[in-house]
């Protein structure tokens, strides 16, 4: 989770007076609240190719083309 990104944007828009007051925010993708962390020191032992998936699912949620679920299936 991108906790900082969420807790910037939340104070900016205090500073801003744009803060919603007694709503439920989401940060996700879009937002930044939400991404892979990066493959830092395995960076090498990670291959391309898994890289590239990563990367077009993370385009794919993005431009609506995968849509992740929100709630529980049973």
């Amino acid at each position: 989770k991108r906790v900082d990104n969420a807790a910037f944007q939340t104070v900016e828009a205090f500073a801003n007076d744009e803060f919603p007051g007694g709503q439920v925010q989401t940060f996700g993708l879009e937002e930044q609240g939400v991404d892979l962390a990066e493959f830092g020191q395995f960076d090498e032992m990670v291959p391309q190719e898994v890289k590239d998936a990563v990367e077009q699912a993370r385009s794919d949620i993005l431009e609506g083309a995968v849509e992740v679920p929100t709630t529980l299936s049973e």
